[in-house]
């Protein structure tokens, strides 16, 4: 397709849609959202809630001392985080989702409980 015509482009901005966006930017308060965030650590979060938060907004939560920092930094290199679940890389380059603490017993009595499982072990032992 080929135009033969200048068309010319209208980058005027109506005062309108400018103050539009003067009041979207006053209405949103970034450091209160921000609050109301770290308010949610209060309650009982998972136990990779720490590490989540670092990948999102690379925030090292205060309360850790220098051993505990340095730890954390090294742990956390194992993470990889796509919203909305967080992966470890284990020692055999495998990711592996990770999930909270409560949902453990769920996910293992899911996987020995099937019909699926006899099948998973059949083929196991028969390599």
């Amino acid at each position: 397709m080929r135009v033969e015509d200048m068309i010319p482009i209208n980058d005027s901005m109506p005062e309108e849609q400018l103050m539009a966006i003067m009041i979207l930017k006053e209405s949103f308060d970034e450091k209160a959202r921000l609050e109301e965030v770290k308010a949610l650590r209060d309650e009982n979060l998972p136990w990779y809630a720490d590490i989540v938060n670092f990948m999102v907004s690379g925030e090292v939560p205060s309360s850790f001392d220098a051993y505990k920092r340095k730890k954390f930094f090294k742990d956390a290199r194992h993470y990889y985080w796509d919203e909305p679940y967080l992966y470890k890389r284990g020692p055999d380059s495998i990711y592996r989702r990770c999930i909270a603490e409560e949902d453990v017993q769920g996910v293992l009595e899911h996987c020995h409980g099937s019909a699926l499982r006899r099948s998973l072990c059949y083929i196991q032992n028969s390599n």
